[in-house]
């Protein structure tokens, strides 16, 4: 008894129909990515200042506007000394005004702050993507170590979620002391696996893998437990693929605010490398 040739047919058919399903849903996922990866451009948008005290606005002028940054100094430093200097990175629903307050355990150590906002987010002009806020980075980091008071040679790169892969691609560009990365991914394109869309269809990789292969200095990682956005996997690759890494978890998940047992952790990292007293 021979099988009908409808049935291979019907299964040919019902085989174009999920690749052509999968294919517009490829497409779509490529044209909102963007959309999907940056929502603080969205959330917080011309927001008005409220600068910290002792804070120093920083601005780029671009075709479309300026971008913004904050210098927050070092606090309880002489006057005589430069200080080192942690480049902080937000997450990709955060704005930089958000962070002053929560950072301060930092200042207190003697370090100065500079938080650079991503274009299309808070005040900043333009609209996001990974070379475009990379850029912005370097260009204030420049700026910055080149002043009196900040010690160029002792800068720390410290980034959160989105930000670890925006200090992870900054660090190919300006070599830093030290980096932080806190519940951070290995890549947007491992990421983006999730959702099943193929990696050349990735337009803002944030390859943090790739990045600390190459990078020599030492590398601390924090990230919750119980994180469900980034699970902990993530920070345990990061970990294995850096050349000095140092992992801390702690018990939170991947918004959970950072406690003195975090500030803990960075400030000792912070010392046995040779960045603060």
């Amino acid at each position: 008894m021979t099988s009908s040739p409808a049935k291979p047919l019907q299964l040919l058919r019902v085989t174009l129909l999920l690749a052509a399903l999968y294919l517009a849903y490829c497409l779509a996922m490529s044209a909102l990515q963007r959309y999907l990866l940056y929502p603080g451009a969205r959330r917080f948008n011309n927001l008005a200042a409220v600068l910290p005290s002792g804070a120093q606005p920083l601005y780029r002028q671009l075709e479309q506007g300026r971008v913004e940054a904050w210098l927050l100094p070092a606090l309880g430093m002489a006057e005589n000394r430069r200080a080192p200097l942690v480049v902080f990175a937000h997450g990709n629903g955060e704005v930089i005004d958000q962070w002053p307050s929560t950072l301060e355990p930092l200042r207190r150590l003697g370090v100065a702050l500079l938080l650079v906002e991503y274009r299309g987010f808070g005040r900043s002009a333009g609209t996001p993507s990974q070379s475009a806020i990379v850029e912005d980075f370097r260009y204030f980091v420049e700026r910055v170590s080149q002043r009196a008071d900040i010690d160029g040679e002792r800068r720390v790169f410290f980034g959160r979620s989105l930000g670890g892969g925006v200090v992870c691609a900054l660090s190919r560009l300006i070599t830093p002391r030290a980096l932080i990365l806190s519940s951070t991914f290995t890549s947007i394109a491992d990421a983006a696996r999730r959702f099943l869309l193929p990696r050349f269809l990735v337009k803002d990789p944030y390859d943090n893998i790739a990045a600390l292969r190459v990078f020599d200095g030492p590398t601390l990682i924090l990230h919750g437990r119980a994180d469900r956005l980034l699970p902990f996997n993530n920070a345990e690759k990061l970990v294995a693929t850096a050349r000095q890494g140092e992992l801390v978890p702690f018990a939170g998940g991947h918004n959970t605010s950072p406690d003195s047992g975090y500030f803990r952790a960075v400030a000792n990292f912070l010392r046995r490398n040779r960045i603060i007293d």
